[in-house]
């Protein structure tokens, strides 16, 4: 499950400590209200909320890179179908868990829910590598598309040939770069302006996936002088049979579809959430699955699959290129999908700063009093705001040339699943050792068991060796293993930051004496 981007408002939670007593973290909205937060989310909204999560940058660019790596454009359809299936039971035990737990903030709820000892270990490292890795590193991910996409805008494919790549990747971080300066300056100055930019971009992606998915269409029916590219003369020719491979398409599947972990986040706010959640994961998952498969034949109807491969997450711009022309089409589709991506990190940029800025308010953090003001002005955290566009610029310049975007996909991604594998073992455990309570929404027990096969499959098949790559084919100079190991030595880390402000209230001092007696308990 990846670090989705958040939309406005769900991630203002902090820990109420008064009620606590029970699961160590139980995440409550409004900090100065003393009262329940009245429920106003129903079925409707709750579309509404997972669908504006799901229908991210990512929906157009992940298409590409799956096809890639699964080899054949019928395969890839199949890898959607069992993601969008897999995603219904991990939705459905999050239902069990929202419900179980109806505490905000969800993972890090349910992590010190079911594991109390060490006290908030787990939830802590849980904030930590959300902090440190997952949030930067897919705001970096988001980024380099925007760049990317103003390259294709400038240069057409070149941006992806042998011979310019690393050099067009600099620049695509650069102007990613700089794509970050404008979000910083957007979301300091004014959360009016955030919030008008965050609906108008919102309404523009599904005008952009419309209007993509009508091209294709057109383009097949004859309307548009378009060769056909013969994907589906033979639609499982090439499929590939490298483990690795299938676990990196089922990655990026995954992460595409998992929006529906949005109400999980603002559980205290939804009405009958027995019935509101499952329903808006349902109807939101098919929604999404259908345009994104949609998606996906319209780019499989026009672009051919060697070119395809060589786009991956540029496959939008190649789309353009063929189907309106290079006057058109390698500047109008590329455009659009650079200002698609600015919206996205954007979103992203705004709920990840407010997580920053909790986690300091329950004095998680270095420097927790100066992270945890708010700007009376602006009502903005600007000093968080400006902590992570130093940790996203960190992580948007320190990995080596090569398909940077993969790179921050699967350093984001990873320790994901074994944060999800961890909260679903717990359930399950909880599940069989704890009685039934009558009328507790209850998922099919097979739902979080599949789920967590899901996981295994992923961390597992993640460190066997990819297949060698095509003649031309362009690849991260870094080790294919370096993403996972990096992802857990930085979460590993997070244990020394763990015991000084969990277990000693932020006093080095005390924890590097570790004498028993300054220990909390």
């Amino acid at each position: 499950m990846s670090s989705m981007p958040l939309e406005e408002g769900q991630a203002k939670y902090q820990l109420d400590r008064d009620s606590a007593a029970d699961s160590n973290v139980s995440l409550k909205e409004n900090s100065t209200e003393a009262s329940a937060i009245t429920p106003t989310v129903g079925v409707t909204s709750g579309i509404g909320i997972v669908m504006g999560t799901l229908l991210s940058v990512e929906i157009f660019l992940f298409p590409g890179n799956v096809w890639q790596l699964t080899g054949s454009i019928g395969m890839s359809f199949i890898m959607w179908i069992i993601g969008a299936a897999i995603n219904v039971f991990g939705g459905l035990s999050y239902t069990e868990l929202a419900i179980m737990i109806p505490q905000s903030g969800a993972d890090m709820a349910y992590l010190n829910h079911f594991y109390r000892h060490p006290r908030q270990m787990l939830g802590y490292l849980y904030a930590w590598m959300l902090i440190i890795i997952a949030i930067p590193a897919s705001m970096a991910a988001q980024l380099t598309a925007f760049g990317q996409y103003i390259m294709y805008a400038a240069v057409g494919a070149e941006v992806y040939s042998e011979e310019k790549f690393v050099t067009y990747e600099w620049i695509s971080r650069g102007i990613g770069a700089v794509g970050l300066a404008a979000i910083l300056a957007l979301n300091v100055a004014s959360m009016t302006w955030v919030n008008r930019v965050h609906t108008a971009l919102a309404t523009l992606k599904v005008l952009i996936m419309l209007f993509i998915i009508v091209v294709g269409i057109v383009a097949v029916a004859g309307g548009l002088d378009v060769p056909d590219p013969g994907n589906w003369k033979e639609p499982f020719a090439g499929t590939s049979t490298n483990l690795y491979a299938h676990a990196q398409a089922f990655l990026r599947v995954n992460w595409a579809l998992t929006g529906w972990i949005a109400l999980n986040l603002i559980i205290s706010e939804v009405k009958r959430p027995e019935r509101t959640i499952p329903v808006s994961i349902l109807l939101s998952l098919a929604i999404a699955t259908a345009l994104v498969l949609l998606l996906n034949a319209a780019y499989s109807f026009v672009v051919p699959a060697e070119i395809a491969f060589a786009a991956q997450e540029l496959i939008a711009g190649s789309f353009g290129t063929i189907a309106l022309g290079s006057k058109v089409g390698q500047v109008l589709v590329p455009v659009l999908l650079a200002v698609v991506g600015f919206g996205t990190a954007s979103i992203n940029f705004f709920s990840s700063s407010r997580v920053l800025h909790e986690s300091a308010r329950l004095k998680y953090t270095p420097g927790a009093r100066y992270l945890s003001l708010v700007h009376a002005g602006s009502n903005t955290p600007r000093r968080s705001l400006v902590v992570l566009t130093m940790l996203t610029v960190i992580i948007l310049v320190a990995p080596p040339p090569g398909r940077v975007f993969s790179f921050f996909i699967e350093l984001s991604s990873f320790p994901m699943y074994v944060f999800n594998l961890l909260v679903l073992l717990g359930l399950v455990t909880y599940r069989l050792t704890k009685p039934n309570k009558p009328g507790q929404f209850r998922a099919w027990l097979l739902a979080p068991i599949i789920y967590i096969l899901s996981c295994i499959f992923v961390i597992i098949c993640i460190f066997l060796p990819p297949e060698q790559a095509a003649e031309g084919e362009i690849e991260s100079s870094a080790p294919y293993y370096l993403p996972p190991i990096l992802s857990i030595f930085i979460t590993l880390v997070g244990l020394l930051f763990w015991h000084v402000y969990v277990i000693h209230s932020g006093s080095w001092r005390a924890a590097l004496r570790l004498r028993p007696a300054d220990r909390q308990t």
